[in-house]
Parts: structure tokens; C-alpha cells; sequence
């Protein structure tokens, strides 16, 4: 009884990980916001029930893969399986879809995977809302002495430099945006353009690293 418990707890901390870690990987400026919030633990929640459930079916069934359940190596062989197969199993089962269509320029999942689609679109929602004004506001102070025009070369380039794990990809399309945003803006004052660079790259590096740049470039970008 024991032993059925603990696999139960394994599975279901393996599902919960297994969200925990796409939400984390989902908000890189202030991750653990998307996880306090009840639509991030929902999708926990529900990868969890997911492993759990995948378990529950496998012992009803009572599934042993051909294996050999009268030596205890073979039942630990047989345990290792099961806890492998409910967990990565129902991972698979959850993401999978039957079909996509498109709806505007978005595709759509039909099957599983949508109910998930659907609670990190909350999720998104959510963590928005909650971050909205503490980003205004820290941006706000951040940037209000920052020139748009000296800014927008030095500080994405930096601020880039100071973090060891951004993707190539991930610099390039920040360059990108400032790009567009240079060129699309040309008719709004340049303290708001500031400030639409400190947020585009405050969604990659996060508050602390973005007040570091700041403060660290000083006049040259002023």
C-alpha cells in the first residue's frame, strides 16, 4: 500500500513539473507569477491529474509489459515502467490533437491538447493584467531620462551582452522590434518610443537586469 502511494506521488509530482516547467519557461521576466496565479495552477493541477489518472488506469488493468513479476527485480523493473508510462504517457496523451484549424491567423488543436491551449491562454491573460501596472511603473521610472535615439542600439545590445542564456534568435527578433518600433513611430514623441524599448526588453531580461543596464550606461544614453 505504501509503495502504491508513493508511485501515486511520484506520477503526480512528475506532471506537476512538468507544467511548472513550460509556464516557467513561458514568463522569463517575472516567471513565478504565471504559477500564483489560479489559471498557472490549474494547468498544474490538471498535468498532475493527468499522470494520475494514467497510473490509475494502468493498475486497473494491471499492465505488466510481459515482465517477469515473480523475482523482485522484476518488480521494480515492472514499477520503473509503470511510473515511466502513466508520466510521459499522459503528457503525450494531454498535448496530442486530432486535427488543427485555423481561426484568423492562429491554429487551433481539436483533442486534448486544447484544454491545455486554453488555460495557458488564460494563464497569458492573467499574468498580463497582474503585471500591467508594476510594469508601467517601473518602466516609467527606468526610462524617463533614457534618449530613444541613443538608446535604441547600446541598450538592447548591453542588455543582451549581460545575460548568458539568451537565444540568437531571441536577440534578433528584439532587434527586430526595435527596428519596427524606430520606423513605425516616427510621429509619437520619443519618451513614449523610451519607453517601448524598456518594455520590449524588459520582457526578456527582466526588471533587475534592465535597471542594471540603465543605470550602468548612464549619460551615453541620455
Amino acid at each position: 500500500m505504501v509503495s502504491i502511494f508513493a508511485d501515486y506521488v511520484i506520477v503526480a509530482s512528475f506532471g506537476a513539473f512538468l507544467g511548472l516547467s513550460e509556464l516557467l519557461a513561458r514568463y522569463r521576466d517575472e516567471p513565478w507569477l504565471a504559477v500564483v496565479n489560479w489559471s498557472g495552477g490549474l494547468y498544474v493541477g490538471i498535468n498532475s491529474i493527468a499522470g494520475l489518472g494514467a497510473l490509475f488506469v494502468l493498475n486497473v488493468f494491471e499492465v505488466d509489459f510481459g515482465m517477469d513479476k515473480s523475482t523482485l527485480h522484476g518488480l521494480y523493473q515492472l514499477r520503473v515502467s509503470l511510473l515511466i508510462t502513466a508520466g510521459f504517457g499522459a503528457m503525450a496523451i494531454f498535448r496530442s490533437s486530432i486535427f488543427t484549424f485555423r481561426v484568423g491567423d492562429k491554429d487551433l488543436p481539436v483533442g486534448p491538447a486544447l484544454i491545455l491551449q486554453i488555460l495557458l491562454d488564460v494563464a497569458d491573460r492573467a499574468v498580463d493584467r497582474g503585471r500591467a501596472f508594476s510594469r508601467s511603473k517601473l518602466v516609467a521610472d527606468t526610462m524617463k531620462n533614457v534618449d530613444f535615439d541613443k538608446a535604441k542600439l547600446a541598450l538592447p545590445t548591453y542588455s543582451m551582452a549581460l545575460m548568458q542564456n539568451v537565444t540568437s534568435e531571441e536577440q534578433s527578433a528584439i532587434r527586430t522590434q526595435v527596428d519596427a518600433l524606430d520606423s513605425s513611430l516616427s510621429g509619437i514623441d520619443k519618451s513614449i518610443s523610451s519607453l517601448i524599448l524598456g518594455l520590449l526588453i524588459l520582457n526578456v531580461i527582466g526588471e533587475e537586469v534592465l535597471e542594471s543596464a540603465v543605470e550602468t550606461l548612464g549619460e551615453r544614453i541620455q
